[in-house]
């Protein structure tokens, strides 16, 4: 079936209609194309696919094929950076958890500590030799 004369939107919402009919096949076929066009739809076993529409700059990008790459279509690369955005973010979030638990810590300790005396050492110190010259 042709379907450049659909909007990207309107074939996501098709493909969806056809998943829950059980139409595989085609559902899979409208994927492709919409591979083809760099729109990318992620199905979950629960909830509302995920899509990923790329931009020029990465439209240019995945057309061009990474040279480090060179067997990998568009969606298999895709697939790929999306875990490792996953696991740089899982990595910032443990490194913040971890500061914040240091900071907290360090806090903990801080406040079991007595507190200095808050007067400087210079009025101390004046006081001392008033007390001096007074004797």
């Amino acid at each position: 079936m042709n379907y450049s004369n659909f909007h990207d939107d309107e074939l996501i919402l098709y493909r969806n209609e056809l998943r829950r009919k059980q139409d595989w096949a085609r559902a899979d076929e409208i994927r492709a194309y919409l591979d083809s066009r760099f729109v990318f739809v992620f199905d979950h076993k629960e909830g509302p696919p995920t899509i990923y529409w790329a931009t020029p700059a990465q439209f240019r990008f995945l057309k061009e094929k990474p040279h480090h790459f060179p067997d990998w279509t568009p969606r298999q690369y895709l697939e790929y950076r999306i875990k490792k955005d996953i696991a740089a973010e899982k990595a910032a979030a443990s490194w913040q958890a971890t500061m914040l638990k240091k900071i907290e810590d360090e806090k903990k300790l801080l406040a079991k500590r007595p507190h200095p005396d808050p007067t400087p050492n210079w009025i101390l110190q004046k006081q001392t030799h008033k007390q001096a010259i007074q004797l």
